[in-house]
């Protein structure tokens, strides 16, 4: 019997680590950009800077209460076919 310690890979965090990025730079990019469309909107739809904004309030919420629903929905019918 040997007493070796068997060191594991970091693979696994470089993986998860760039799955995070390849998320956050283009939502950051798209989240921060968001502000240049506010007024246009406004204009188009005649609607108050209040009413232009709340979606930039009220969407973060609601796609983290959705969230846990499509995993369980997705766990369960597996889109990937197989």
């Amino acid at each position: 019997m040997g007493t070796e310690n068997v060191k594991g890979s970091n693979y696994a965090w470089a993986v998860a680590i760039a799955c995070i990025a390849f998320y956050a730079v283009p939502l950051g990019f798209a989240a921060n950009h968001a502000g240049l469309f506010i007024t246009p909107v406004m204009n188009e739809f005649g609607w108050s800077r209040t009413d232009a904004t709340l979606f930039m309030s009220i969407q973060p919420w609601v796609a983290a209460l959705c969230t846990p629903l499509a995993g369980k929905l997705i766990s369960k019918y597996n889109p990937a076919g197989s």
